[in-house]
């Protein structure tokens, strides 16, 4: 029992003396993606809602919506890696996104309300303040973009 024991501690000792972690140094950040991953995570988060939409043009408008919405999160991200935007920049572009998409959504939320039921005057007015946010937001979008240029 004794000679098992001491064979075991001695296995483990030699074994624990030689590294046999090959990793480079930066490659964990490599392989997780760490220096660009989280704000590439956190720009992915906002999802664009699906809405029953009777009206041809609204229906256009949520369609072309989703087609730039994942247009606009390759281009920031791309920018992001080529260095043309820093820390600072891209997270305030994420959260001007973020609340953008999120207002966008609400708009076509109520849009889709009030085709349901054409005398909700209630479905107005949010439809009329998610608009302006929206717009509101993607202009201050434009303005942080443009301010590298």
């Amino acid at each position: 029992m004794k000679k098992l024991l001491v064979l075991i501690i001695t296995s483990l000792g030699i074994f624990s003396i030689f590294s046999y972690a090959n990793a480079r140094e930066g490659s964990l950040e490599r392989v997780l993606d760490l220096e660009y991953g989280p704000e590439a995570f956190e720009l992915a988060l906002p999802e664009i809602w699906n809405y029953y939409l009777k009206n041809t043009k609204n229906k256009n408008a949520l369609k072309t919506f989703k087609t730039a919405d994942s247009i606009l999160k390759e281009a920031f991200m791309r920018d992001y890696r080529d260095g043309k935007f820093d820390y600072i920049k891209i997270n305030a572009i994420i959260e001007n996104y973020n609340l953008f998409v999120y207002h966008t959504n609400k708009y076509f939320e109520y849009l889709s309300l009030k085709e349901k039921d054409p005398t909700n005057s209630e479905a107005d007015t949010a439809i009329l303040r998610n608009y302006k946010s929206s717009r509101a937001y993607i202009k201050k979008l434009k303005h942080l973009i443009s301010l590298d240029e």
